[in-house]
């Protein structure tokens, strides 16, 4: 049985960064966890800063960290950045897992939360998909893709426009 917790105190969240960043063992899968700004390796330090998660979300099994996530506030409103899972337990469904608890937390106070993809990360491109989350603008300078999920609660109550 898995448990997922959510973290907020920055002790902890960049002991938590760290212990992801670990994971990752060659640098184009560093990219694809972060963007190209950051270098492979480089301290973690310098890598959160000016972009400090609000939450971490940490999917355990058993007491072992297998997957991370966080929820980041921007000019977009929340954003999920960062998804990535331990190696070993790739390929068994707990990047979706993941998502879909980040996904759950956002809508029970929001109606969007939005996500950027590296461009040529197609297998976050596809679990992006088909979690629902739409393709809206490219940002190919940067190579990434910014993606949303409207929550259908909002979809299936529009509020009316008021008018004068």
């Amino acid at each position: 049985m898995h448990t997922i917790d959510i973290i907020t105190t920055p002790a902890e969240m960049l002991d938590l960064v760290q212990q992801a960043a670990s994971w990752i063992k060659d640098p184009a899968e560093f990219v694809h966890w972060t963007d190209r700004e950051f270098k492979f390796q480089q301290p973690i330090s310098q890598f959160v800063e000016g972009s400090h998660p609000k939450e971490v979300f940490l999917l355990r099994e058993g007491g072992v960290s297998i997957a991370y996530a966080e929820l980041h506030k921007n000019r977009f409103g929340w954003v999920i950045a960062r998804v990535l899972v331990h190696p070993e337990f790739r390929n068994q469904g707990y990047a979706r897992k993941i998502m879909q608890a980040c996904i759950e937390h956002v809508f029970q106070t929001q109606f969007v939360v939005s996500l950027f993809c590296i461009l040529d990360n197609s297998p976050a491109f596809k679990l992006y998909q088909s979690l629902g989350f739409k393709a809206l603008e490219k940002y190919p300078d940067q190579g990434l893709q910014r993606m949303s999920l409207i929550s259908s609660a909002l979809v299936s109550n529009p509020t009316p426009l008021q008018t004068a």
